[in-house]
């Protein structure tokens, strides 16, 4: 039993970084759809070019603003909660998008997209240094980025050479269901470090920032 509990503790901060990989490849993909698939967009939405890359610059401004305020949350309060709502308005975005097919929710949709996805990457790298050695830090944070760029990709691929016999209905729900996948992920999987075993000890008034500055002054002295 204890041997079991071992493997599992090896094994769960990999589980964690696969969670936190794949909420990643989730937020560069959504930054692309909305370009790969604009004839689609236009023609369920009814709109105009202009208006799909209105919708995609509000997305980006939505996500570019939010990172800031999204870091200041992530310093006050626990990280579980904030991806679980992050997930959920991510989720109820992709949502409003399907079930409500007009220009102006449209816009609200993305903005509700931008929010929840601001939060991928900060709570990314909060999860790696709780959960991973120094030695490991830039090891698994380059392979995070390797592994998005790559999966963004594939998805971009399958999405372009499917736009034209697959509805935005069932894109859609298929967007919806990877968000909920990830949600499941993290409702069972994602949790603080034990404060004994912390890698890299955040606390209560030591931000994000301030770890990262600590993590390479001791790569510096190491």
């Amino acid at each position: 039993m204890q041997g079991n509990n071992r493997s599992f503790n090896a094994l769960l901060p990999w589980l964690i970084w696969l969670i936190a990989a794949l909420f990643v490849i989730f937020q560069q993909f959504i930054g692309t759809f909305f370009s790969l698939i604009a004839p689609v967009f236009q023609a369920n939405f009814n709109i105009q070019n202009t208006q799909v890359e209105t919708i995609t610059t509000i997305y980006f401004l939505s996500y570019g603003i939010m990172q800031i305020p999204a870091g200041l949350i992530l310093d006050k309060f626990n990280i579980k909660p904030v991806l679980i709502a992050a997930l959920l308005c991510t989720s109820a975005g992709t949502l409003l998008l399907m079930l409500v097919p007009f220009y102006f929710s449209a816009l609200l949709a993305v903005v509700l997209l931008g929010i929840g996805t601001s939060f991928a990457y900060v709570c990314a790298i909060i999860l790696f240094i709780q959960w991973f050695k120094q030695s490991r830090f830039a090891f698994v944070l380059g392979l995070m980025a390797g592994m998005g760029n790559v999966g963004m990709a594939i998805l971009s691929y399958f999405t372009v050479a499917n736009s034209s016999s697959t509805s935005l209905r069932t894109m859609l729900i298929l967007l919806t269901l990877f968000a909920l996948l990830i949600l499941i992920g993290i409702l069972i999987f994602i949790r603080s470090k034990p404060s004994a075993t912390l890698t890299q000890p955040p606390t209560n008034t030591q931000s994000i920032f301030q770890s990262l500055i600590h993590v390479k002054k001791t790569e510096t002295t190491g």
